[in-house]
């Protein structure tokens, strides 16, 4: 490779792939011969354009300086290190005035005999003619006395409130720029010009408020006054209901208040609900009265520097009357029977019940007590209708009354199973009494009887017919002798009467045994129809069938009056006949 066929070096690398750097700017023709192993060469060739590279350069920071000042400026620049040494720093110290040039050189100085503003410009140019420039600014400030400023009377203000500040110029010789007025307090700066307008004292007592005036040759001025930051009271109030029942919630109670921002986070608080109980001290609180009244709600809102605000509400409480929804019981009573009473649904939705009193409506003591009255009974001495009537007292005296009527009426029962008793005592009198025979036709059946058996004894031997019949007689007997004693127990007026002991007497036939007489029959008891009322047939009937001794028995003793008994038979007698 040749890089530069002008150098009069051919060869200035080998290789493929080679590199090269250019030095200098300008233009440079770069030839490529490849020779092969026979001697055989080829050359080819490109154009390598080289530019120049600008400089650049910093004159430095801005100035302010006073009047008669001399001030020093140093340049710096940046260049190929080629191009470095070569460069060359001119500077301006004043565009205005026309003068190009005023000084040559990377560190010049100058001094300024008239207060202004100046530009300064430094211009960097390299050998192959690129230009850098740069500029910066210079204030000289005039130099004169010392002005005479006043920053003004003492203030008073409440905390937080907007304050103007307002500088005093008494003597100056020149043109005082507001920024070189500073306000401070509690060293930190709260404004900068002549008048400041600001609210930043939130804190409560005296503080010295400074003014600073920083003139241009670096002199300063300063001056003070003094503010008095009064405590600014916070405000309160807040919304509750005017009218409650006991044990009803107030709801979330909430107090809207009003201060200073720098306060309004620390203001305590204190609620006290006027019934004894401890005060809340959050923001917002609820509250349920136990006990019915008129009450006052105090809020107190206090701020950090014992600042108070308070805000009272009255709230009225009121008793709700128990409540039972009916008085529970069997309508209709009967006389001697208990009457059970129950309160239903009975509750205090405030509180608790306690006392119940009890008043039946027939002129007995009223019965009072607690909550255990809430199920009752009652026996009432006379029949009617009664009004009962309840009386329920809570804790606080609130009265409810409920009445209802019973009726209480005469017990039927009793009377009614004695007159059926009766019905049938007469049904089976006038039925025994209708089964009794006449005296002549018992005389007449006997004698037929005696004639049969007589002539059934003549016509046939072997039989016994006397002896048959003879029983049949006898049992005949005893059947009516029966009949008779009951009757006579049944129709005895006393309740415990002295049975009299049925004596028979029959006599003895050495053959065959003669029918009763008329003098031995049961005595008739007379009745007339009206007195007797038939039985119907079927009772007929089952009396006819009953003719066993027990089951008659049975059925004739339970119809006996209280106190009666039914007769005993003489056993001796039936043996002996």
């Amino acid at each position: 490779w040749d890089f530069d066929a002008s150098n009069g070096i051919s060869s200035d690398a080998y290789g493929v792939s080679v590199e090269y750097t250019y030095l200098q700017v300008g233009t440079y023709i770069v030839t490529l011969t490849v020779t092969d192993i026979d001697g055989a060469s080829a050359t080819d060739t490109l154009t390598v354009t080289v530019q120049n590279t600008p400089p650049t350069c910093n004159a430095g920071n801005d100035i302010t300086v006073p009047q008669y000042t001399t001030v020093h400026f140093v340049g710096s620049a940046t260049d190929t290190p080629i191009d470095l040494p070569t460069l060359t720093y001119t500077w301006d110290f004043d565009a205005s005035d026309g003068i190009g040039i005023d000084a040559v050189g990377a560190a010049v100085e100058h001094n300024y005999t008239k207060p202004g503003n100046y530009i300064v410009t430094l211009t960097v140019r390299d050998a192959h003619g690129a230009v850098a420039t740069d500029t910066l600014y210079v204030n000289v400030t005039p130099v004169y006395s010392i002005p005479i400023i006043d920053a003004g009377t003492d203030i008073s203000i409440e905390q937080g409130a907007q304050v103007t500040f307002s500088a005093i110029i008494v003597k100056t010789e020149y043109e005082l720029d507001s920024s070189w007025f500073k306000w401070m307090a509690n060293g930190l700066v709260i404004g900068t010009g002549k008048e400041i307008t600001t609210n930043t004292f939130v804190d409560v007592g005296t503080f010295t408020v400074t003014l600073v005036v920083t003139l241009p040759d670096t002199n300063t001025i300063t001056d003070t006054l003094q503010i008095t930051v009064s405590n600014r009271l916070p405000t309160s109030t807040f919304e509750c209901p005017a009218y409650l029942q006991k044990g009803q919630s107030t709801g979330e109670l909430v107090a809207i208040v009003s201060d200073i921002d720098a306060d309004i986070l620390t203001l305590s608080y204190s609620w006290n609900f006027g019934d004894g109980t401890a005060n809340v001290t959050t923001k917002s609180a609820s509250h349920t009265y136990t006990t019915s009244g008129t009450y006052t709600i105090t809020l107190v809102v206090t701020d950090r520097f014992g600042g108070v605000s308070q805000c009272v509400r009255t709230i009225v409480v009121n008793n709700t009357a128990p409540y039972v929804e009916k008085i529970s019981f069997v309508k209709e009573s009967r006389l001697g029977e208990k009457a059970s009473f129950t309160l239903e649904g009975l509750y205090d939705s405030d509180g608790e019940i306690r006392r119940i009193s009890w008043d039946f409506g027939d002129g007995s003591e009223k019965v009072s007590g607690g909550i255990e009255l809430t199920n009752i009974s009652h026996t009432y001495k006379e029949p009617g209708e009664y009004v009962v009537t309840v009386v329920i007292e809570d804790d606080e005296g609130k009265i409810t009354t409920i009445s209802d009527r019973i009726t209480v009426k005469t017990d039927t029962t009793l009377p009614w199973i004695l007159f059926v008793a009766l019905i049938g005592l007469v049904f089976v009198l006038g039925f025994i009494a209708s089964r009794r025979k006449p005296k002549h036709e018992e005389a007449e059946q006997s004698s037929d009887k005696e004639e049969t058996v007589a002539h059934t004894t003549l016509e046939t031997t072997p039989v016994r017919p006397t002896e048959q019949t003879q029983a049949q007689v006898s049992e005949e007997v005893k059947q009516m002798q029966k009949r008779e004693d009951i009757l006579n127990v049944l129709t005895q007026p006393a309740p415990q009467p002295q049975p009299q002991t049925p004596s028979t007497t029959m006599e003895k036939q050495e053959n065959v045994p003669s029918p009763p007489s008329p003098s031995q029959t049961l005595p008739q008891t007379p009745q007339s129809e009206s007195q007797v009322p038939l039985l119907s047939e079927q009772a007929e009937k089952q009396l006819d069938e009953t003719t066993d001794e027990d089951s008659e028995g049975s059925m004739l003793s339970a119809l006996l009056p209280p106190g009666a008994s039914m007769p005993t038979e003489d056993k001796t007698e039936d043996k002996k006949e």
